[in-house]
């Protein structure tokens, strides 16, 4: 083959897969905006208003909308004169290009701001599907199941019900997760390094996010040399500064992490872990059930010699943010839709899967007749999520957080309340 020959064929690849990406990235911004259906909380306020108060005020504190002389919101603090997210503050700066643009084309921001944060939050979920393709490009071995996964990345999983319904912290966070997976399957020693800065702009974002960074950064560390290491320390710091400069500055010191809430673990183990996995309320086998097979396959991932280095850390990390989330005071998340405290599992969870369909899944028929149930069900289940949610079910006939025990329920769940919601919407039709 000649030099023109193969520059031709590199060229073609390459633009096929920029073009896929191209696609893939404007369908999920099409179907997450079906309706415009924004689903915010007290959670996402701060980081809705954020990007008014950088663009009118050019500072980060929330003193133009709240007085400290009223009662504040539980979404925000006071601290040395000025009102303060409780939460990172990462999402609403992510938000900033999206107000900028409509400020500059005269839309009233806060008059428009549920309209701006929705397109904000799905613009940010759909080019983490995007990356998620591309990492899905370095398992699989055709193009188009690394297409496939990418599409169940983001409409079997809570991609579709959460992250791309508000500014929560989760969209950010699978943004600089899936980058970074995409620079470490690449196994380029001029990307690895840039590693080290997303990950530190994940922990920025959540600071839980720590648990995954930790053991990527040690295999990095055991598995390149000192100058990819230097580079990757490097470019770790700029956000870790960032965010020490902002924990100073505007929370008070450096320990509150960028936010007004401390470390919750404190829960109880054995509780939280079938709470998290099976629970009819919030398991996250039950909301995504296609996740069995990545849990199966990350088990083998974990212990075989016969898997690459890479899959053996994620999975490391995948098992300790379930441990501690099985172990966070308050297991269920709050007054959410289905496992939003492991969202940030999801790319780990996506790469495992298609492992698991590449090297097992497509080997026997009732695997893949069980694979194509267990990912209808779980597009229903998000479907409900992104569109009917809520039901009503984390505040009656009482509140979620008091009556844990409802969580357990089979015969009321937030996913029954929505399914017969939506009958009595075909009812209506029919009608």
């Amino acid at each position: 083959m000649n030099n023109k020959s193969l520059y031709k064929k590199t060229f073609g690849m390459q633009l096929n897969k920029f073009t896929i990406a191209i696609l893939l990235f404007l369908f999920t911004l099409l179907i997450f905006n079906i309706k415009f259906r924004y689903v915010g909380s007290g959670d996402t306020k701060p980081n809705e208003l954020l990007p008014i108060s950088i663009i009118y005020e050019r500072d980060f504190d929330f003193n133009e909308f709240v007085s400290e002389q009223n009662a504040l919101p539980p979404y925000f603090r006071s601290i040395r004169g000025r009102i303060v997210s409780m939460y990172p503050i990462i999402p609403g700066i992510l938000s900033l290009p999206v107000f900028l643009i409509a400020h500059i084309c005269g839309i009233d921001l806060l008059k428009n701001i549920s309209l701006l944060s929705m397109i904000s939050s799905s613009l940010i979920a759909s080019i983490s599907a995007v990356f998620m393709f591309l990492c899905l490009t370095k398992i699989c071995k055709k193009q188009i199941t690394a297409v496939f996964f990418a599409l169940v990345y983001a409409f079997a999983t809570c991609v579709w019900s959460v992250a791309c319904r508000g500014i929560w912290q989760h969209g950010p966070s699978l943004l600089f997760i899936t980058i970074t997976l995409f620079l470490l399957l690449n196994e380029n020693n001029a990307l690895i390094p840039y590693a080290g800065f997303f990950l530190g702009m994940a922990v920025f974002n959540r600071p839980t996010n720590i648990i995954i960074a930790l053991p990527l950064t040690v295999y990095i560390f055991n598995n390149y040399r000192g100058g990819v290491r230097i580079k990757y320390l490097i470019l770790a710091m700029i956000p870790a500064l960032l965010f020490s400069w902002y924990s100073y500055v505007y929370m008070g010191n450096v320990s509150s992490l960028g936010q007004g809430h401390e470390l919750k673990l404190g829960g109880h183990f054995w509780r939280g872990l079938p709470g998290l996995l099976i629970s009819p309320g919030r398991g996250l086998f039950v909301f995504s059930p296609i996740f069995i097979f990545s849990f199966a396959y990350l088990i083998y991932s974990l212990f075989s010699k016969n898997t690459r280095s890479i899959y053996r850390y994620l999975a490391i990390s995948a098992i300790l943010m379930v441990g501690a989330y099985a172990k966070w005071h308050g297991w269920w998340g709050g007054h959410c839709f289905g496992y939003r405290y492991l969202i940030e599992l999801i790319p780990m969870l996506i790469i495992f899967l298609a492992l698991c369909w590449e090297k097992v899944i497509t080997t026997s028929r009732y695997l893949k007749i069980t694979f194509f149930i267990c990912l209808v069900v779980s597009i229903y289940f998000h479907f409900l999520g992104a569109f009917l949610y809520p039901a009503g079910f984390n505040y009656e006939p009482n509140n979620i957080d008091s009556h844990t025990e409802r969580l357990w329920s089979v015969k009321d769940t937030e996913l029954v309340r929505a399914t017969k919601n939506l009958l009595k919407k075909f009812h209506v039709l029919h009608d």
